[in-house]
């Protein structure tokens, strides 16, 4: 999860390693109203974008060059080499940056 001017919130949902991950873009939240027994929360809705990404997406970041940078886990060894029937499907190297303005 990552937080971004125009876009106030971006998440990163994985899927495992054989399946595509998925980056969702929110607008701002809207909260509850708290009462004495809980804490406020926050609703989503609904995405105001989603963008499909190879598998096993991890970490994401917004850089100061408004780029979203997105890490994959598949890029750890015992995933990307294979450890028995480890392998990722499609492994990913690379910090992949995306541009905002496409969220």
């Amino acid at each position: 999860m990552t937080f971004a001017k125009n876009v106030y919130l971006i998440l990163s949902q994985s899927y495992g390693r054989n399946s595509n991950s998925k980056i969702l873009t929110y607008s701002k939240p809207v909260y509850g109203k708290p009462s004495s027994k809980s804490v406020s929360s926050a609703k989503l809705g609904s995405a105001k974008y989603t963008l499909t990404a190879p598998p096993t997406s991890q970490n994401i970041f917004v850089g100061s060059d408004r780029l979203l940078y997105v890490l994959f886990e598949s890029s750890a060894k015992y995933y990307y080499k294979g450890a028995g029937n480890n392998k990722a499907q499609t492994p990913v190297d690379r910090v992949c940056p995306i541009k905002l303005s496409y969220l």
